[in-house]
């Protein structure tokens, strides 16, 4: 019976034990509800109190502060100022090669060559990476901001002479710790979220901001190409001038010798002081051709010296433009200023002949496809990459408003703690804490909301930077436009220019070697030559420039980065040949077959079958799928417009290619193309190509 009593008296007890433990744990989970339920009445009553966001916007925005992003409007051009020309077309061809419209294969392959290796455009991808790297981290502040795995060993001594240690029997003992740390800052009011909002647009700025630097390193390396060529022309030219002044030099030394009337040794001074004067002019637009050569390798990302030879000087053209044309030139004392390969003046038709060869400066088609103004917010990286920059900045005012709240943070420790390290991992060495709690910046005496109107400022400041951008993109197109279209005009009145001095240098040339004519009316004919001739070479350049110009201002070509340069050849980089002329339709400004001005092709080229049409990119091989580098929503169609508030915004394009293929060794041959790296190269591993 005691044995009975005793066991029933234990059972009572172990049942109130767990009754009383039951009950504490009910009261501390109460109490944790309690406490939970009181922060979020709290911070409710905060934003109805202090905050800049009402509850209702709060609940509309996803429980976030701040106000939610809207594209801001911008002005848009209802037409071109050119519109009614019939070289200018409303319909939107594809521009993404716009380059190959020239059909030069030594502007192909620099494009594809600057590409890989322009150490500028390498500079705005890795910019990119920086973007990207940033908004991972920021995503990271989702989750617990601390998570922290902790041990450690103490030993530890105490004092006797302290109130506390007198009465101790052991002083010294040991300590092991293990445990783990979590501190999270719960997002309650969007601040985390609202800065993965800014990272992201930053990001989809920084993508377009490398579009940006692609469309301005196409248009550089081709406007300086043009140049390079135009100033060749004018080398070219002035060349064919001097072997006309030598002639003339030959003549006026032939009269003197024979003593003929009004020959003397004035005619002979005034020739070579005419001939010297034109050489001097040779060797001053050498030095600007130095300018656009050193300019091309710096965007080719090479030394002046590896320039390829293809560049200094044209394929099948005149030797006229070449570096080394002192070489041209005798140096004996008797003809200090003769020029080698200048025919005698018997065989001037060969000098006239040279004069009316084919141009050295590409070619540029007579019509241009512009679309319409509207396009541009949707085909200008700088036009989207300000947009985009506006987007991230209106994020920034929820962070900075979410200062204005109590952050809620939840803190908590579970840990193992023993006097020996045999004891550390059983059941009676747990410890834990969880903590939630709050923290206010109070009393900041107008610091919090004062930076709330500081990034509101910034905001509207990044609005009104895109409404400019917006109007510089459509000044671009208007000021290319007028350029390539005058510039056709002026090169057909110039052309005849030319072609009437030239007719006239001849006619008076004959006059004075008959003594009909003194030297000095030759001479005036003769400088009027050179500088119609050398004003033709610039116009004709003009009309290229103002086509790169437009292709430029329209945002032509950042789609490389999609498609990316591939050869169509071993010998030639780009797409087929332009269509032959049809001469059967010429327009208004161009002359009829059998003209001086219709046999110089380069003047003004006559239209194609399909006006200004674009040869479109060979195939290759299929856009690549999807990899975990390659994290940006797929994209919404460029045609269709983005309402502000209805879906959020994605970026234009996908994220890939943003860097290109690492820069290859520089191949000892000028002329070689560089060969593609491999996927060995472990730095670029994270680039979709």
């Amino acid at each position: 019976m005691r044995i009975l009593l005793r066991r029933r008296q234990q059972a009572h007890s172990n049942t109130a034990t767990i009754a009383e433990g039951t009950t504490k744990a009910l009261h501390r989970s109460q109490s944790s509800v309690r406490l939970s339920a009181c922060l979020a009445c709290f911070s409710l009553l905060a934003v109805v109190a202090c905050g800049c966001t009402g509850v209702r916007e709060y609940v509309h925005n996803g429980f976030k502060v701040g106000p939610n992003y809207g594209r801001p409007p911008a002005p848009i051009a209802h037409d071109w100022l050119e519109a009614n020309d019939q070289r200018v077309r409303q319909q939107s061809d594809d521009i993404s090669r716009w380059w190959t419209v020239f059909n030069d294969p030594t502007l192909d392959s620099m494009i594809c060559f600057a590409y890989r290796q322009n150490l500028t455009l390498r500079q705005a991808g890795f910019r990119v990476l920086e973007a990207r790297a940033q908004l991972a981290i920021d995503r990271g502040n989702l989750l617990p901001q601390t998570q922290q795995l902790t041990g450690n060993f103490e030993e530890v001594g105490l004092s006797r002479e302290t109130s506390s240690g007198k009465n101790l029997v052991n002083r010294t003992f040991s300590q092991w710790n293990f445990g783990f740390n979590l501190n999270w800052e719960l997002d309650f009011w969007g601040k985390f979220r609202r800065t993965i909002e800014s990272d992201e647009a930053t990001l989809n700025a920084s993508v377009e901001n490398y579009d940006d630097a692609l469309v301005t390193m196409l248009s550089d390396i081709a406007a300086d190409y043009i140049q390079l060529r135009t100033t060749q022309q004018r080398i070219k030219y002035a060349r064919s001038n001097v072997c006309y002044l030598q002639a003339t030099l030959r003549i006026a030394e032939g009269r003197q010798k024979v003593g003929a009337i009004g020959g003397g040794l004035l005619d002979v001074d005034q020739a070579k002081s005419t001939l010297e004067q034109t050489l001097a002019e040779i060797f001053q637009l050498r030095a600007t051709a130095r300018q656009f050569e050193t300019a091309l390798a710096t965007l080719l990302g090479i030394p002046a010296i590896d320039l390829p030879s293809e560049v200094r000087e044209p394929v099948n053209g005149s030797k006229t433009d070449d570096l080394a044309f002192s070489e041209r030139f005798n140096v004996k004392d008797d003809k200090p200023n003769e020029v080698k390969d200048c025919p005698d003046a018997a065989a001037l038709g060969k000098i006239e002949e040279n004069v009316l060869a084919m141009s050295l400066i590409p070619t540029a088609p007579i019509q241009v496809a512009v679309g319409i103004p509207a396009d541009l917010l949707r085909r200008r990286p700088d036009v989207r990459a300000a947009e985009r920059q506006a987007a991230a900045q209106c994020a920034k005012i929820g962070v900075a408003e979410s200062e204005l709240y109590p952050a809620l943070s939840l803190t908590g420790i579970l840990g193992l703690s023993a006097e020996n390290l045999s004891g550390l991992f059983r059941s009676q060495a747990l410890n834990g804490t969880v903590a939630p709690g709050f923290a206010w910046n109070i009393l900041n005496y107008g610091r919090i909301k004062n930076n709330v109107r500081l990034q509101d400022a910034k905001f509207q400041e990044l609005i009104a930077n895109y409404q400019q951008v917006v109007l510089a993109a459509n000044q671009d197109v208007e000021n290319g436009l007028g350029i390539f279209l005058n510039a056709q005009e002026n090169t057909s009145w110039q052309a005849e220019s030319v072609k009437h001095a030239l007719g006239a240098v001849k006619i008076a040339m004959a006059q004075y070697q008959a003594g009909t004519i003194d030297l000095t009316r030759l001479s005036l004919l003769q400088q009027t030559l050179v500088q119609q001739q050398d004003v033709l070479a610039q116009a004709e350049g003009q009309i290229a420039l103002g086509l790169i110009q437009v292709y430029k201002a329209l945002g032509g070509g950042w789609q490389l980065r999609l498609t990316g340069c591939r050869p169509m050849s071993p010998n030639q980089v780009g797409p087929a040949p332009v269509s032959a002329p049809n001469a059967t339709q010429p327009p208004k400004f161009v002359p009829a077959a059998g003209d001086w001005k219709n046999r110089r092709q380069p003047i003004v080229a006559a239209p194609v079958a399909s006006p200004n049409q674009l040869p479109q990119p060979m195939p290759g091989p299929a856009e690549p799928a999807a990899t975990k580098y390659n994290f940006l929503p797929p994209l919404i169609s460029p045609a269709k417009p983005v309402t502000p508030d209805a879906t959020p915004w994605k970026p234009a394009v996908p994220e890939i290619n943003l860097v290109p293929m690492p820069p290859p060794n520089v191949p000892s041959q000028k002329d070689e193309v560089p060969k593609t790296s491999t996927d060995s190269d472990t730095i670029w591993k994270g680039v979709d190509r």
